[in-house]
């Protein structure tokens, strides 16, 4: 079974500071997947360069900057498309569903790393 981490499981992970440390996941082909901690007098008092006073630690933006232009019909040439053409979307094939050995009761979905969580 290939491991994997619920996304609701990131939404757990205390915010990175000084008290608790940082904490992650780690994939490693000869390993596996598996969870890890970073010490927080280690991590902040230790690689980390102190943030400079004069640089301020937000920027507001205007949301509108997240948003892309539509390319030109020269930039779109550019990268090989052609506009002129419409663009269609291909169907999406389905994979089947694989059995799987694990049993999994009340309908709970499985995470293979509920015990790295304890």
């Amino acid at each position: 079974m290939k491991k994997a981490v619920l996304p609701s499981r990131l939404l757990d992970l205390p915010p990175c500071n000084v008290e608790n440390g940082l904490t992650g996941f780690c994939i490693v082909r000869s390993v596996g997947t598996f969870k890890t901690h970073m010490n927080g007098q280690d991590l902040f008092e230790g690689p980390l360069i102190p943030p400079d006073p004069n640089v301020p630690a937000f920027i507001l933006r205007d949301p509108m900057s997240q948003i892309l232009e539509p390319w030109t019909p020269e930039q779109a040439l550019a990268f090989g498309i052609d506009l002129s053409e419409p663009i269609s979307p291909k169907p999406r094939k389905r994979r089947k569903k694989k059995p799987t050995d694990a049993v999994v009761a009340d309908n709970a979905p499985i995470d293979p790393l509920e015990d790295l969580f304890e």
